[in-house]
């Protein structure tokens, strides 16, 4: 059976759920463009993109010769930094961490 002529009570029965439907973007409007953030209606609601990735950058990071530093001490006027602040960080792909051993 190929990709083309697989109907969706086949597609469930075989590999599960079809989740395919919750990423069909085919109505989705651009409702405005401002500073960097673009405001989608998907089904709805709105939906506001801050800033897409950057392909281009991403593929020159990585590259460049990576400095480790291993000895490194926190300046006293710099341990209370941010005390009390929250931050909010969106990725894009994944994220690969490394732990030494």
């Amino acid at each position: 059976m190929t990709k083309e002529n697989r109907n969706s009570a086949d597609f469930n029965s075989t590999k599960g759920k079809d989740y395919s439907k919750y990423f069909d973007f085919t109505d989705a409007k651009v409702i405005s463009e401002q500073e960097g953030k673009t405001t989608y209606r998907i089904k709805g609601r709105n939906v506001q993109i801050n800033s897409q990735p950057d392909y281009r950058e991403g593929k020159r990071r990585g590259k460049e010769e990576i400095e480790v530093l291993y000895h490194f001490e926190i300046p006293p006027e710099m341990e209370d930094f941010g005390q009390g602040k929250t931050y909010h960080i969106t990725t894009y792909g994944c994220q690969l961490v490394q732990k030494a051993l």
